[in-house]
């Protein structure tokens, strides 16, 4: 007897169709950006990290950003269990070297600060 698959497939012709998993689909948000300096941004931070990836296999050899790669999906896979403590990706900031940049929001310690009148 065949065993029955457990999972449903959520995706039809690579569109998600799971409105309670994925959200209701927008046709606007799927066109057009948030704002046209978000996706200036977007593509500055892409050619920065196509341009750091190259400038590796120069030096390394094209298995050195392989293996980052690797490890970068790895690590963005393991977090926090959820509870007290917000949660965070130590290992990711580490090979991303997020952990040297000091944010506004590292400062306040995502608290909104009021003026006291």
């Amino acid at each position: 007897m065949e065993e029955a698959s457990k999972t449903i497939a959520h995706q039809i012709g690579g569109v998600q169709t799971d409105s309670l998993r994925f959200g209701l689909p927008g046709v606007k948000s799927d066109i057009v950006g948030a704002h046209p300096l978000e996706s200036s941004l977007q593509s500055v931070r892409g050619m920065e990290e196509a341009m750091k990836r190259q400038c590796k296999v120069n030096l390394y050899g094209s298995a050195f950003p392989l293996r980052e790669e690797l490890d970068r999906q790895i690590l963005s896979r393991f977090q926090r269990p959820s509870g007290v403590i917000p949660s965070s990706m130590l290992g990711l900031e580490t090979v991303t070297g997020s952990l040297d940049h000091f944010g506004f929001e590292d400062f306040l310690n995502g608290v909104l600060v009021r003026a006291s009148s």
